[in-house]
């Protein structure tokens, strides 16, 4: 994991890939009526970009079709990630906790308390 985390900083192409996977969930899971293009399609065409660029192709193999297509689509499916048309995005109310606890050090009392 930690060289599929070096190809994406250090390749431009690989960097690409990682925000195009990253944008699968504003797409529908299924076809709508304004939008009949859905994830599966757009994981295509990912796949497509990737056969495309013979430096990254191999090494991208395993994080699209073993971590996105068997993960994503088969276990977790599109119906659960996909949040097209949802109003609720992002879950800044939890990243705004988690800043506090970091900048106020409540975390670390916490955790000497309960050592």
């Amino acid at each position: 994991m930690n060289s599929l985390f070096q190809l994406f900083q250090r390749s431009v192409e690989a960097a690409i890939v990682l925000r195009m996977v990253l944008a699968l969930p504003h797409l529908p899971a299924e076809s709508q009526i304004n939008c009949n293009f859905t994830m599966l399609d757009g994981f295509q065409i990912i796949v497509d970009y990737v056969n495309q660029q013979p430096v990254i192709r191999e090494r991208l193999q395993g994080f699209l079709f073993g971590y996105i297509h068997d993960f994503w689509f088969r276990q977790i499916t599109a119906e659960n990630i996909s949040f097209f048309g949802s109003e609720v995005r992002t879950k800044n109310y939890v990243e705004s906790f988690h800043a506090t606890l970091k900048t106020s050090g409540v975390a670390w009392v916490l955790k000497r308390c309960k050592q």
